[in-house]
């Protein structure tokens, strides 16, 4: 039996066609590796976490769908982004909802995240979330965004930019910028740290 947790992603999305169980046995492999980050980035967008998850479910099955009919994926993490944004923008169309909570890469709320910038480790870790998560709302959303699906979800800075329509460069300056405002607001507080 293969240990499929050793190959690319380019080399399950040429497997997942063969026939059973080889093709379950990668499907799993591929959401076992993909999910964490899916369901952080839905949870990110989507308030209600019934509705969060039933996106999420909603995404692997378009994805399923998209194997059968062989259409072709460059990159699994893009794709599926790509495919939740679309459903979340039905879904806010439906139901007029913009409230967010943070969520990190791993699916968890960001209340238990490890730290996700290169700031000083100079206060405690939970006060470090709770500023980050202060300091993500402080961004504009198109910032906030960006920032996310590059540190969070790990897109490159050519996946945002298929993702958004945007210029590569528009979303390198984007994310830089988004980076550079949550690390003053880090400065800002740690000037101001009483020891």
């Amino acid at each position: 039996m293969n240990d499929y947790s050793e190959y690319k992603d380019w080399e399950l999305l040429l497997l997942l066609n063969e026939p059973k169980p080889t093709s379950d046995i990668v499907f799993h492999e591929i959401f076992q590796r993909h999910s964490k980050r899916l369901i952080g980035f839905c949870r990110y967008k989507i308030r209600d976490q019934r509705d969060a998850e039933d996106i999420f479910q909603e995404v692997w099955y378009h994805f399923h769908k998209a194997v059968k009919k062989r259409q072709t994926i460059a990159s699994i993490q893009p794709y599926l982004i790509g495919i939740a944004n679309n459903l979340i923008k039905s879904y806010k169309t439906r139901h007029n909802n913009d409230e967010r909570i943070f969520v990190h890469k791993d699916g968890i709320e960001l209340d238990k995240i490890a730290t996700p910038l290169s700031f000083p480790r100079t206060f405690e870790e939970p006060e470090l979330v709770a500023l980050l998560k202060v300091g993500l709302t402080e961004i504009d959303e198109i910032y906030r965004d960006t920032f996310i699906l590059r540190r969070f979800n790990l897109l490159s800075y050519t996946e945002i930019a298929e993702l958004t329509d945007e210029s590569e460069e528009n979303i390198r300056q984007r994310y830089s910028r988004a980076y550079r405002m949550l690390k003053d607001y880090f400065k800002e507080y740690v000037e101001n740290i009483k020891y």
